[in-house]
């Protein structure tokens, strides 16, 4: 059922970006502001933990965990500040590879997990053939409001790469946010067909 319903919610969000020029007046830069802003707070809980090493069984800070994440978030800054022309773009999976490097080497990463990733097809069709999908008429107004929330979500994660990349940003550009809201919502459904998340 969250397989159908997942679907249903991208074609909820595909609704929404059709419509979604003409509420320029409703996405101030205050509101888009407090938006980017919360989307932002909202993973601070998770992250502090992930970046403590803090879990349910160990909720006391991982000495190891925490030399990754200080090592990841060194790269991914120093890369920011000090770096010059595109390379700055690209601080980000720099960091990644970096803090994966560091996991392998602090055992945080054991090498059968490495291996197993490698032994796996670059790119592979999805299985399809354990899918099931059903839909459920009481849940159709619940992942309604849910993909409004994300489609919300995902008008300031489109706002924020709109200001990333214009220096002279002055307000959201509607045409763009449409566009990126069809494709969220088109990638939402192709998810849920094909047993993905949302």
């Amino acid at each position: 059922m969250v397989l159908g319903m997942t679907a249903l919610s991208g074609i909820f969000e595909m609704a929404i970006s059709r419509v979604v020029q003409r509420m320029r007046k409703v996405f101030t830069p205050e509101v888009m502001g407090l938006v980017v802003a919360m989307v932002g707070i909202s993973v601070i809980p998770v992250a502090v933990r992930n970046f403590f090493g803090i879990t349910e069984s160990r909720p006391d800070i991982n000495p190891q965990v925490l030399m990754v994440s200080i090592v990841t978030l060194g790269a991914m800054a120093a890369i920011t500040v000090w770096s010059k022309g595109k390379l700055r773009l690209f601080s980000v999976i720099i960091g990644m590879v970096t803090g994966y490097i560091v996991s392998f080497l602090a055992g945080l990463l054991p090498a059968a997990h490495v291996q197993q990733i490698f032994s796996k097809p670059l790119l592979a069709l999805p299985d399809i053939t354990l899918l099931r999908w059903s839909f459920h008429a009481s849940l159709i107004l619940p992942f309604a409001i849910a993909s409004l929330c994300a489609s919300v979500k995902t008008i300031g994660n489109l706002t924020t790469c709109q200001k990333i990349n214009d220096a002279d940003w002055k307000r959201p550009e509607m045409p763009g946010i449409r566009d990126g809201l069809l494709a969220d919502g088109l990638g939402m459904s192709i998810s849920g067909l094909i047993g993905g998340m949302g």
